[in-house]
Order: structure tokens, then C-alpha cells, then sequence
């Protein structure tokens, strides 16, 4: 409808939203005597002027060829109240795929207890740096997930030789080696683990980690539940046992081998 200048409802929403202020002035709207809509949105490119355009009959199809009635601010409200009701029904057809969330991504804590075995580059990306000892050292994001709203991370598997953790794990965990294998930890491991409270099991849809893989994980507090998937695909959902579900949690990674290397990425793209 909107010749992919939006993605999605709730974007054309807001562009309507824009034009209809007046502001900025690129981007204009008008609404025709038969019933049409014109979009209008012009971009910049370097010193190139670009206009892009789109015409939306306001009319229902099967009366494409009738004069729409009544004035332009009942026109444009008529829209408005359409547009809204197709806003609700693409969220809760998202709500029916999965639940929103908030991308976050989280810094690395350089003052833990095991800092002083990794190198942490601008906060986000870490490489273990000792060589002398072939041990799984923990490295935690400083802050804690949100325990109010659903939020999500994802960690880039950029380098690695041997075994990688990713998960959470509350706080006093966080100076253990072996945070992945004790209660209140949620982890997935190389190269095809999940580790929840001691227990290990297989990924139920995918074999194995790789460099270049993503993992995501996903914190949903009003189902106590935390889900991960790998390259965006849904591998596995943990449900917190209840005398866990008060904890605070935080994102931790485990790296083994000296040049081990992860990020954690800082958008959903």
C-alpha cells in the first residue's frame, strides 16, 4: 500500500502523524475531492535532491469509483480511525509470533572479579588474554536485566577455540568459573548445550555454534521465562523455577582459550 516506504503500520502511522503537524517541511500530505491521499516525502542524498511519492485511495475498494463524502477533516479522521484499527491488529499479530521486547546492549563490568584474564574493547566486545591458563573465566555485564519489562541481548561469536558460554546468572555466581552449571544460571554453551539449574540438554532446533554465530537471549519477567535462539532462529525456551524468580539476573559470557573473542551487539539488525 505504501510502495515499501514503510515497513509497517505503525511507521506509516507516524509518518502520517508527521506530515499532518506540518513538520518537518519535507514532508507534505493532501487529500484530493475524489477521495485520494497524497503522500510526499522529500530525502537528501549527498547534494541530490530525492522525492518520494505515494497516492492511497481513502475510499473501501468496491467503492473506488464514488466521490468520498464529507469534508477533509472527516476524511482525514475516517483515516485516522482506519489506520488505528490496522495499528491494533498488527500488534497483536506480532503478540500471536512473539512478545515485544527492548534491545539492549550491555557493557562489559572491566572492575569484575576476572577482569584482569580479558581485554575489553570499548565495553562491548571482550578477548581473553591469558595464555598461561587453559581455564573458563567469567566475564558479567555490569548492570542487571529489567525485571519490569522484556528485554533481549545478543552475543557475537567472533573467535573461539575450545568452549564459550553465554547466559545469565545472578549475582552470586558472577566470580565462578562454572557459573553455567550451577542454580539461577541460563546458559547456552558450545557447541550445542543449554544449561539450566545443573541441567544440561540438547538445542531443540539447531546443531551447533560457529564462529560468526549470534546467540540472542530473551528475558520475558511476566512468564518467568527466558528464551534463546541462534542467527534468529527460536532454539530453546527456559521456564525460571519460582523460588527463582525474585533474582535479580545478569548477562555473563565464559571464554576458555587465549584470542577467544565475543561482542555483544548493539542492535537488532
Amino acid at each position: 500500500m505504501t510502495n515499501d516506504l514503510f515497513d509497517n503500520i505503525p511507521e506509516f502511522f507516524e509518518g502520517l502523524q508527521t506530515a499532518l503537524e506540518g513538520k518537518p517541511d519535507e514532508t507534505t500530505i493532501r487529500v484530493t475531492k475524489g477521495g485520494k491521499l497524497h503522500f510526499t516525502k522529500k530525502l537528501m542524498f549527498g547534494k541530490q535532491e530525492k522525492t518520494f511519492n505515494l497516492t492511497i485511495p481513502l475510499n473501501a475498494i468496491e467503492e473506488e469509483e464514488e466521490e468520498l463524502s464529507g469534508s477533509l477533516e472527516e476524511q482525514i479522521q475516517r483515516l485516522f480511525k482506519e489506520v488505528k484499527a490496522l495499528k491494533k491488529e498488527n500488534r497483536e499479530l506480532k503478540a500471536k509470533l512473539g512478545c515485544d521486547y527492548e534491545m539492549i546492549s550491555p557493557s562489559f563490568d572491566i572492575n569484575c572479579y576476572h577482569a584482569c584474564y580479558f581485554k575489553v574493547h570499548g565495553g562491548k566486545s571482550v578477548t581473553r588474554a591469558d595464555s598461561n591458563h587453559i581455564q573458563i573465566y567469567p566475564i558479567n555485564s555490569a548492570e542487571k536485566i529489567s525485571r519490569t519489562k522484556n528485554t533481549k541481548f545478543r552475543v557475537l561469536i567472533e573467535r573461539y577455540g575450545m568452549f564459550v558460554a553465554f547466559g545469565v546468572t545472578i549475582e552470586k555466581n558472577l566470580n565462578n568459573m562454572h557459573w553455567f552449571n550451577e542454580d539461577e544460571s541460563y546458559a547456552i554453551v558450545m557447541p550445542d548445550e543449554i544449561r539450566r539449574n545443573r541441567i544440561s540438554v540438547k538445542l531443540a532446533t539447531y546443531s551447533k555454534l560457529f564462529v560468526g554465530s549470534v546467540v540472542g537471549i530473551l528475558f520475558v519477567p511476566s512468564k518467568n521465562e527466558i528464551e534463546f535462539d541462534v542467527d534468529g532462529k527460536h532454539v530453546y525456551t527456559v521456564k525460571i523455577r519460582p523460588e527463582h524468580q525474585m533474582s535479580d539476573l545478569y548477562p555473563i559470557v565464559g571464554l576458555q582459550c587465549a584470542g577467544d573473542r565475543v561482542s555483544f551487539l548493539e542492535t537488532d539488525e
